[in-house]
């Protein structure tokens, strides 16, 4: 290839950019003199990504969260289309958040663009239609799941392959309990629950107030327990405005009924090993906590709004689970409490069966174990570079 090649990636969302960074160090590892640039954070930044926009803000979940920041969405896509239309770079590759990403797909098909999609739309999907139109559009498809994979075949994608997950990439595997809570700071033989109230700020704000009523709850079932609520490492003001939003209510708990509760930062992957069980809310996190055998409870509430409008104008039955455990495997592997069932009473009380109830915590730990072997494909990040580099000649390279 006569000229340096440059391929543009796409992260919208935290988890996207862990994955378009360990994507990015592989496409490095077989084309060094690759040019890469696109959205993302620091993760990606530090992988070699020259970010043209930050992403770490663009996260939301349902309808009203997403209304928040389509305007500034809207002036970043419309500069970024201009960008691509005077650089037509070799490829784009695009990492889930296909609210945003599915625009650069069109606009790449429009300019004859090659373009792969990794976390493609509807990676959940049940029928083909759901997914034509990027089925049609997009060149080729990373598919996570096997059933990502059928439902993109069965619906003439030009070409797609079942790469695996990539949590094995990104995850470290190497952490063991004793010294994950040597870095918490927490004696080894500790009777830990992770607090896990989310990364999004919505959903912090949201799910912390209860979360800490469980422990409450739970200290008073199982005095001495210790609870670690970590923090995501994200720049910015309003990151660092929430930290200090979840220390003050911790501080305001442990002031008035004495639970031993900490915030940590960067520590999520810690505290998921070290816990005896998790309250963690619905994403990303909740299969990380399944390939580090954490018993775990899912919760999430959305605003009503979200709710009543998924229901009126998207869906006319609701997803029978919600938990991406729990989605992947097709049934209730994990207990999951959202919206209206997201109360004290169900949370503590599944947390304290699982802490307290060795059979019934045997039992979701055996479901976690076959659910990994549906997960296990080490090496995704690579395959998914080799398919991105096809796209622009990486025989040649």
């Amino acid at each position: 290839m006569a000229t340096k090649p440059h391929i543009m990636l796409f992260a919208g969302e935290y988890s996207g950019n862990i994955y378009g960074a360990a994507l990015a160090q592989q496409l490095k590892k077989h084309c060094p003199d690759l040019r890469l640039s696109g959205t993302g954070c620091k993760e990606m930044a530090e992988a070699g990504v020259e970010l043209l926009y930050d992403s770490s803000s663009w996260g939301g979940i349902g309808f009203i969260e997403a209304l928040r920041v389509f305007p500034r969405l809207y002036f970043i896509y419309h500069k970024l289309r201009r960008q691509i239309e005077a650089e037509k770079p070799d490829a784009l590759v695009l990492i889930d958040y296909p609210g945003f990403n599915m625009f650069l797909a069109r606009l790449a098909d429009r300019l004859d663009i090659p373009t792969l999609y990794y976390f493609p739309p509807g990676k959940f999907a049940r029928e083909p239609s759901e997914v034509k139109e990027a089925a049609s559009i997009i060149s080729s498809i990373a598919a996570p799941f096997h059933f990502t994979y059928d439902i993109y075949e069965r619906a003439g994608a030009k070409r797609v392959e079942y790469v695996g997950h990539p949590l094995t990439d990104v995850l470290p595997l190497d952490l063991t309990k004793e010294s994950a809570c040597e870095r918490l700071e927490i004696p080894a033989d500790s009777r830990v629950v992770g607090l896990l109230p989310g990364s999004r700020r919505r959903e912090i704000r949201s799910h912390t107030p209860m979360l800490l009523q469980c422990a409450r709850r739970l200290e008073k079932e199982l005095p001495g327990t210790k609870f670690i609520i970590p923090m995501p490492d994200l720049p910015g003001s309003k990151i660092e405005e929430l930290i200090g939003y979840v220390e003050e209510m911790a501080s305001a708990e442990r002031a008035a009924s004495g639970i031993d509760v900490r915030v940590t930062r960067s520590l999520a992957h810690e505290t998921m090993v070290a816990s005896d069980v998790l309250l963690i809310s619905s994403g990303t996190a909740t299969l990380e906590a399944t390939w580090f055998d954490t018993p775990m409870v899912i919760i999430y509430k959305a605003s009503w709004l979200t709710e009543f409008l998924a229901r009126k104008f998207f869906y006319a039955k609701l997803p029978d689970h919600f938990g991406l455990p729990n989605i992947i495997a097709g049934k209730l592997v994990v207990p999951e409490y959202i919206q209206d069932k997201f109360t004290e009473d169900n949370i503590a009380g599944e947390a304290l069966r699982l802490l307290t109830d060795e059979k019934h915590r045997k039992e979701q730990l055996s479901k976690i174990e076959s659910l990994k072997q549906i997960l296990a494909k080490p090496g995704t990040s690579s395959r998914v570079a080799e398919m991105a580099l096809e796209l622009v000649g990486g025989g040649e390279v």
